[in-house]
């Protein structure tokens, strides 16, 4: 695909790193105005986005270093160039995860009903950035016949080139997509308790993801069941998210 968007003298501007810009901004778009509905402080939630972002894209970055360290010895400084692509989702949420909840307390926010609010924007910038994951060339599919499949031909793509593959980047937009919807625009509407739409966040996203991993190419580790690492993740991740869903139900903060 457009690994680079385009270039000005010594000035490259790469597209995933422009998508993962506008994830961003679509983030803290949609957690303003969701506070505004919840009487949150809009500048707090703000900066713990901020923050929980940027804490999940080193996290991501570093997950991604960690199964992929050849791609790094030779070439250290690449470690720093996440506008080129390499994050591991996973990653991300362990280190959003942290900042998010040191942040909260630190902020003394309301905790469900302030993952409630980040959910639906955690999710579009998913989205978003699926689509910078596809003009990249990483998270890409296995070989394919299919009529939908993308054959990847650009020099500086990280996918493999002249084979038809599947779009798993598009497939994970797109599902990403569906549960943004599902999530602020159903859910939030009809909320029943606090902490539901989080909860169905992580049961929706961990469900897509499981599917969406028999389509992916590249090295994989198999653990158990012919299942991999991030499907085995998913699985953990979608029972957390049923056993909060009903928890919370039953105690309805």
């Amino acid at each position: 695909m457009y690994p680079i968007l385009f270039s000005i003298g010594r000035i490259t501007v790469y597209t995933y790193g422009l998508m993962m810009a506008l994830a961003f901004l679509a983030a803290i778009w949609i957690i303003s105005y969701s506070s505004k509905e919840e009487g949150l402080d809009i500048a707090k939630l703000v900066d713990l986005a901020f923050f929980a972002i940027l804490s999940g894209i080193i996290g991501s970055r570093i997950f991604y270093i960690l199964i992929n360290p050849l791609e790094y010895i030779s070439h250290p400084l690449k470690i720093f160039k996440i506008w080129e692509g390499g994050l591991v989702f996973y990653g991300g949420i362990l280190g959003g995860i942290l900042a998010t909840i040191y942040l909260i307390k630190r902020y003394q926010l309301p905790l469900w009903k302030t993952l409630d609010i980040l959910a639906p924007a955690l999710i579009l910038a998913q989205a978003i950035g699926r689509i910078g994951c596809f003009m990249a060339g990483c998270c890409y599919g296995q070989p394919t016949e299919l009529p939908w499949s993308v054959t990847f031909n650009n020099p500086k793509t990280l996918a493999p080139m002249g084979i038809p593959i599947h779009p798993t980047q598009l497939y994970h937009s797109s599902v990403n997509l569906i549960i943004f919807a599902i999530l602020f625009f159903i859910v939030r509407k009809r909320r029943h308790f606090t902490g539901q739409i989080f909860s169905l966040y992580l049961c929706l996203y961990s469900s897509g993801r499981f599917v969406i991993e028999f389509f992916r190419g590249g090295a994989k580790i198999h653990l158990t069941a012919g299942l991999n690492l991030p499907q085995l993740i998913s699985v953990v991740i979608f029972l957390s998210g049923v056993f909060l869903y009903w928890r919370l139900k039953t105690m309805r903060l």
